[in-house]
């Protein structure tokens, strides 16, 4: 088996915004990290995979890549605001 194909990336996520994503009040993730820390070969389609982060660490679901942004800090607060995140 090959481990050299990414299919997906895990993330973790407080209980408070797991609960706001699948109740579909919250339907855009923003994660800022640095952009070497993506793995290259990530892209649309791929799967995102959410755990809590504080409580034991538990694989809690999962959603499609519909796209991906490489943002700076001002474009992600300016988008935020577009959409009526803030």
């Amino acid at each position: 088996m090959s481990f050299d194909k990414v299919v997906g990336i895990a993330y973790p996520i407080l209980k408070e915004h797991m609960d706001r994503i699948f109740s579909n009040e919250k339907l855009v993730f923003f994660k800022m990290c640095p952009h070497e820390s993506l793995p290259k070969n990530l892209k649309k389609g791929d799967l995102l995979f959410f755990y809590l982060s504080k409580s034991g660490k538990i694989m809690v679901g999962h959603a499609n890549i519909k796209d991906i942004r490489l943002l700076t800090y001002l474009e992600v607060r300016n988008l935020k605001n577009l959409i009526g995140l803030i």
